[in-house]
């Protein structure tokens, strides 16, 4: 795994509606490079449950998901120096694809549970009721990979339609016409569901 790269040094623009954000997570980042702890710290708390969910949807099982993730905050650490500005959240997000890709050329890959499982129980939190979350599970297994990650990166990992494109490498209007398009979906699939249930 140590063939991993970081991306290539430089400044990475701003997408519109994200400066606040950014701006935020740039100047802790600073202060990371600076070898603040505790702004590490704080950092990795907000980075966290949306860097995961884009793990889980690159991997889509949860013990990949953990590796991915351990292993892509390690590079963003090993390579803070490469980040000079700009758009930070596309800095990251470049390091989980290319992070993902050295996973895939593992040679070994040993069976993990399925993501699905864990999703319904770890971050669906919104789903109290295990039969809701099991019916939402099924559901979000049937969209297409398209819609599943949007799905995914939206309400698992709470990022915007702005954070979305930015993960996907897609246009924000695309993100939302993916996000139309797979709730309509889930609401059918969770209507039949049910139905066969009953």
């Amino acid at each position: 795994m140590s063939n991993v790269q970081p991306p290539d040094e430089g400044s990475y623009p701003e997408q519109p509606g994200q400066s606040d954000q950014n701006e935020l997570l740039v100047e802790l980042f600073k202060k990371v490079q600076d070898g603040n702890q505790n702004a590490f710290s704080e950092l990795y708390e907000i980075i966290r449950r949306p860097l995961m969910a884009y793990c889980l949807v690159l991997t889509r099982t949860v013990d990949d998901a953990k590796d991915l993730f351990s292993l892509s905050i390690a590079k963003m650490y090993e390579g803070r120096a490469g980040f000079i500005g700009g758009n930070f959240e596309a800095w990251i997000f470049t390091i989980v694809r290319n992070s993902s890709r050295s996973l895939y050329r593992s040679s070994q890959r040993r069976q993990a549970e399925p993501i699905t499982d864990d999703v319904a129980d770890e971050t669906a939190s919104s789903f109290e009721e295990a039969d809701e979350a099991e019916y939402v599970r099924k559901a979000i297994e049937k969209l297409p990979p398209e819609f599943r990650s949007v799905i995914m990166l939206k309400y698992f990992g709470g990022l915007s339609v702005g954070e979305i494109a930015i993960a996907e490498g897609i246009g924000q209007e695309l993100v939302k016409i993916r996000l139309f398009r797979a709730r309509n979906r889930l609401a059918k699939y969770l209507r039949h569901l049910v139905e066969e249930d009953l």
